[in-house]
Formats: structure tokens, sequence, C-alpha cells
């Protein structure tokens, strides 16, 4: 709940509208809201190839776990 309200205590602060471009698509936004969006997306994306990389391993550790 603490983490929500400091979140939204930060965006309210930073509503100036920003330009975003990413990948030739570019758009109006609040600086505070595609701050948060940004760090999101990279979040979502270090999980992502983390738990790519975890089943690698796993799967490596069952291989290796067979053998003699």
């Amino acid at each position: 709940m603490g983490a929500l309200v400091i979140m939204l205590v930060f965006i309210f602060q930073n509503l100036r509208e920003t330009t975003v471009t990413f990948l030739g698509f570019s758009g109006g936004a609040p600086l505070g809201l595609a701050l948060v969006a940004a760090a999101l997306l990279g979040g979502i994306v270090v999980f992502a190839l983390g738990s790519v990389r975890i089943v690698q391993l796993r799967k490596l550790a069952r291989a290796r776990g067979r053998q003699p």
C-alpha cells in the first residue's frame, strides 16, 4: 500500500507533458507516467529473460543429474 502511495505522489508531482518516442512511434504523455511505464516495462523484460535462463539451467542440471 505504501509503495502505491509513493508512486502516485511521484506521478502527480511530474505531470508536465513530454514527448515520448519509441521505435519510430511518437506521442505525448505526462513525464511521471512515462517514467513509471518505462520502469515497469524494463522490469518485465528482465523478469522474462531471467525466467528463460532459469529454465535453461534447470534443464541442464536435470540432464547432468541423469548421467553417471
